[in-house]
């Protein structure tokens, strides 16, 4: 499996449902998502009734890239954790653990929580504004 091939079935398991929360790569299992608590599968094309265990490691040898960190973590320790960002979208929290002898992948896609952020101009976030204290002027965190 190439890396086109996987970005192609990653954005039709997130465009499958609204409210995708979870993408779930398990073997001899079809793809599956869970949106708004519940599990269902994913229809993509080609067709994937279900996973072998070959297709659930290509998987996850594509998304573990070539970091070598993550590749350590994997085999060894029977499990691995890495993060993949998608432009325009919220990022993803990869979990890759071995289960029945076989790998199995679960993504969790994590949704921002935006506050806001009352600056009226640029040159009040450069500067400061004025009375406010120091670092006053920074933007909240986003995670």
């Amino acid at each position: 499996m190439r890396r086109p091939e996987l970005d192609y079935i990653l954005s039709t398991m997130l465009d499958s449902a609204p409210e995708v929360s979870d993408l779930i790569f398990t073997v001899d299992k079809p793809l599956q998502v869970e949106a708004a608590g519940e599990l269902t599968p994913v229809a993509c094309d080609p067709t994937i009734e279900k996973l072998t265990p070959f297709q659930t490691e290509m998987i996850a040898l594509n998304l573990v890239g070539e970091n070598q960190w993550n590749h350590q973590g994997s085999p060894s320790h029977r499990s691995c954790d890495a993060a993949l960002y998608r432009h325009r979208q919220s990022p993803i929290r990869i979990n890759i653990f071995s289960q029945r002898g076989n790998y199995s992948i679960v993504l969790r896609k994590l949704t921002p929580r935006y506050r806001p952020w009352k600056h009226s101009s640029s040159r009040d976030y450069l500067s400061g504004s004025p009375g406010k204290g120091p670092g006053s002027s920074y933007p909240p965190p986003f995670w």
